[in-house]
C-alpha cells in the first residue's frame, strides 16, 4: 500500500472512529468515513491486550495484505480496521472471508 494511502495521523483515525459508519463481525471492525482527498486511506488498528508485540505486527501485516487485494483506493473514503480478539482464532483464509464479508456490505450500503 502506497504511503500516500494510509491513515497515520492519531487524528485522522479519532475522526473516522468518532464520526463513522461501521460494520462488524467477530475478527475485524471495518469504520469508513467520506473524505474530501479523491483517493481512500486506510488504517489498521489493534488493542495492546491482543497479544505481544510480535502477534500485533503480524495480525496488522495480514490485514494490510487482505486491504490491498479487496478495497479499491481510487475511492475517497477513510477507513479503519480494528482487529478483534476473534482474529487470533482463525486462519488467514477465514480472516479473508469475514474481511470480505465486511467489504461487501460496505460496497452494498455504505456507498
Amino acid at each position: 500500500m502506497k504511503k500516500i494511502n494510509r491513515l497515520a495521523k492519531n487524528e485522522d483515525f479519532r475522526n473516522v472512529i468518532n464520526r463513522h459508519q461501521a460494520f462488524s463481525n467477530s475478527s475485524f471492525v471495518l469504520s469508513y468515513l467520506k473524505n474530501d482527498l479523491g483517493y481512500g486511506r486506510v488504517g489498521v488498528t489493534i488493542s495492546g491486550k491482543y497479544g505481544d508485540a510480535v502477534e500485533r505486527n503480524k495480525a496488522k501485516r495480514q490485514t494490510r495484505m487482505l486491504v490491498a487485494k479487496l478495497f479499491d483506493l481510487t475511492q475517497p473514503y477513510d477507513w479503519v480496521v480494528l482487529i478483534k480478539k476473534g482474529f487470533k482464532n482463525k486462519t488467514y483464509s477465514e480472516n479473508e472471508v469475514e474481511l470480505t464479508y465486511l467489504h461487501k456490505k460496505f460496497v452494498e450500503k455504505g456507498m
